[in-house]
């Protein structure tokens, strides 16, 4: 974005002269994190994410959402999935958030553990700050036994 600015040098009576425009280039930074998250439980081993888009992308378009979850408030040893930005679906009339299922493989959920989760959105400039942590439980009937 770029930004003009006149500067009018005040200086005894005569407040006629003004100096040349000055003119920046903001840089581009990195975005804002996502806020206003939320955990719905989909099953024995994922959620849906509820979250509203980042107020600021930092002059670059979001590209991917990293999708940090642990066992542990202090996320002391986190796994780390990226979801592209094109993945979560706007919700109608939902004053503007956004969905998506959220199913990791490796490792899986496992049913009955608290699981804590963050987001970080991501530019091409680099990776914003954390969103706040949330939390859920994922549920759901068990594997019918084997034959």
């Amino acid at each position: 974005a770029r930004n003009s600015v006149p500067v009018q040098l005040i200086h005894g009576t005569d407040n006629t002269q003004w100096s040349a425009s000055v003119s920046a280039v903001t840089s581009d930074q990195v975005p804002d994190p996502p806020t206003s998250l939320e955990l719905v439980v989909l099953g024995r081993d994922s959620f849906q994410v509820l979250f509203k888009w980042p107020i600021r992308e930092g002059g670059q378009p979001i590209s991917d959402f990293a999708v940090m979850y642990d066992t542990s408030e202090d996320f002391s040893s986190p796994n780390t999935l990226t979801v592209a930005s094109t993945v979560p679906s706007v919700i109608p009339d939902s004053g503007g958030k956004f969905i998506f299922d959220f199913t990791p493989t490796t490792p899986r959920f496992v049913p009955g553990q608290l699981y804590f989760l963050k987001m970080i959105a991501i530019n091409s400039v680099g990776a914003g700050a954390e969103s706040e942590v949330i939390s859920g439980v994922p549920s759901g009937p068990s594997d019918p036994p084997e034959a």
